[in-house]
């Protein structure tokens, strides 16, 4: 998994090969195999599922969403559209892109035991 994904070896210049796949589904299934963008995936349905129903629920309660909500939201879109053409280990090593998934997960998170608080 903490392979680091090289093309084109034969370039003299190491800025000229690709240093990784450039898409975050390819990066997942080329460094973590199909178990790898499994998780991956399903790390992300999850995020967006809590993400949306926490949305509806505020819109059916109080009929607007929360500043929280939204952001979320927005940074979840944000962080897909973004992957789509940029990888970057995601789940290894801390780079920038590092942050455009963990941010939408912890953001996540918070909703969630903010939902749990207020159903208890």
């Amino acid at each position: 998994i903490s392979t680091e994904p090289e093309f084109f070896l034969e370039a003299n210049d190491s800025k000229r090969g690709w240093k990784s796949p450039h898409n975050v589904i390819l990066g997942h299934l080329y460094t973590g195999g199909v178990l790898g963008l499994l998780v991956f995936a399903g790390l992300v349905v999850v995020m967006c599922r809590v993400s949306i129903s926490q949305y509806l629920r505020e819109m059916r309660e109080k009929k607007r969403a929360s500043f929280i909500t939204l952001f979320t939201g927005l940074v979840i879109c944000f962080g897909l559209t973004a992957s789509l053409i940029n990888f970057s280990h995601y789940l290894i090593g801390v780079y920038i892109h590092w942050l455009v998934f963990w941010l939408p997960f912890t953001l996540v998170w918070f909703l969630e035991v903010q939902q749990r608080k207020e159903c208890a």
